[in-house]
């Protein structure tokens, strides 16, 4: 009942404007593709992450039963002795997301799919705020930012049911949209949202939150800089982008000790080799010759970077499930190649400082993600964070987005679709 109540209020409220079209659709889709990740692992894998993270809440909500005010003790603090014989007690961002799970677990009396679908209602509405609001940012690009965010398979799967990334995404959704309003009209209201949306993001993925505040800085003071003074010439927005961007670079140091550069490499390496150590050789990125310095990260991050774009591909076989995202990667790269030949059609233009972000933010989270999670299977799942971003940009370059939005509103298509329309 307060699900169905959820899903009526969004949609009296949001259910309007560019995208109203691929509401319901873009709903259904990850409702149902949370379920699906959750039978995958009860009945195909009968392990994982989102099990455990499950039977970690369930363990934290009996407490509440017991004892209600040690259950909000337990979730202020780290060391509290209830969360010393959990699963993940020693691994805080687990922790954090757990706890979050234990809140749903009680309202849904434990019921799995039922948190599982509460999960991908929070995802589905950060991904449709920010996708709306991409839409209204750069128009004619409504239908590119739909499939990106809305139905893009690999993404909709990843990012929904009980897992971190489907919080994770709600956070990085609503975050960024409460970004593009501020730089429409800056209100407390949405500085206070993005605030709010970036720190749960840095404690359920501190490192997607990290390359989200270096790029979003040097971003808002190009703004603020073209607002007050009216700058014209792209190369002065580009230079103070990338002097803004070293500065921003400088600070998130402060945060964490691994965005330190020589800790960075350190991390990436160490990453690597134990990924490596579990991982079969046919799901693993090969290095040439990894080693802790820039001259072997540098000579290693072209491969690094392709591979974490778009591998697996469809050549490298394996199970089901892994040809479904080779077909989906073979896609993406063929589109890539096609768009590098438009690149000169590009509909982006009316904030260059904003195109400039995004692709430092998804070529830099494709490079090092592929060095410290070199395992395809792994890497599939944690690309959700930047993966969106590049195939909105090169759907909104494609000619092929105007004719498939032509296509799926023509009468051929969308009276085959009544329940979803």
């Amino acid at each position: 009942m307060i699900l169905s109540g959820l899903i009526y209020g969004l949609a009296v409220r949001f259910r309007r404007g560019i995208l109203q079209d691929f509401f319901f659709p873009g709903l259904v889709v990850k409702l149902v593709s949370g379920l699906f990740l959750g039978a995958l692992y009860h009945f195909y894998y009968q392990d994982g992450d989102t099990i455990a993270y499950f039977q970690d809440a369930g363990e934290l909500a009996g407490l509440a039963g017991d004892d209600l005010v040690e259950y909000f003790k337990a979730l202020i603090s780290s060391h509290h002795p209830a969360l010393s014989g959990l699963q993940y007690s020693q691994m805080p961002r687990a922790l954090f997301f757990v706890k979050i799970v234990s809140i749903f677990h009680m309202f849904t009396a434990g019921n799995y799919w039922l948190t599982s679908l509460y999960f991908s209602l929070l995802s589905f509405v950060g991904c449709w705020l920010l996708a709306k609001k991409l839409a209204e940012v750069f128009p004619k690009t409504h239908f590119a930012s739909a499939l990106a965010f809305l139905l893009l398979p690999s993404f909709v799967f990843w990012s929904g049911g009980v897992i971190k990334e489907s919080a994770a995404i709600a956070a990085l959704g609503i975050y960024l949209y409460a970004c593009l309003q501020c730089t429409e009209q800056p209100r407390i209201r949405h500085i206070l949202i993005a605030i709010l949306a970036w720190l749960l993001l840095w404690k359920l993925k501190y490192y997607y939150a990290g390359a989200l505040a270096a790029v979003s800085f040097p971003t808002a003071i190009v703004i603020f800089i073209n607002r007050k003074y009216k700058v014209a010439k792209k190369v002065i927005t580009i230079v103070v982008w990338i002097g803004a961007l070293v500065t921003a670079v400088l600070m998130v140091r402060l945060f964490h000790p691994n965005f330190y550069f020589s800790r960075i490499v350190e991390v990436v390496v160490e990453n690597y080799y134990l990924y490596a150590g579990k991982t079969f050789s046919e799901n693993l990125i090969h290095f040439y010759d990894l080693r802790q310095g820039l001259v072997s990260l540098l000579i290693n991050a072209p491969w690094a970077l392709f591979s974490g774009l778009f591998r697996p591909l469809i050549f490298e076989g394996g199970p089901w499930i892994k040809m479904l995202v080779e077909v989906e990667n073979t896609i993406l790269l063929l589109l890539t190649i096609d768009c590098l030949r438009r690149i000169h059609n590009c509909q982006l233009e009316l904030h260059p400082e904003m195109i400039i972000a995004g692709l430092v933010y998804i070529l830099v989270m494709a490079t090092l993600l592929a060095f410290s999670v070199p395992n395809l299977g792994s890497l599939v799942r944690m690309r959700v964070g930047f993966l969106p971003f590049f195939w909105y940009l090169l759907l909104a370059i494609s000619p092929w987005t105007g004719r498939i939005a032509e296509w799926v509103r023509s009468q051929k298509v969308k009276p085959r679709l009544p329940l979803l329309w």
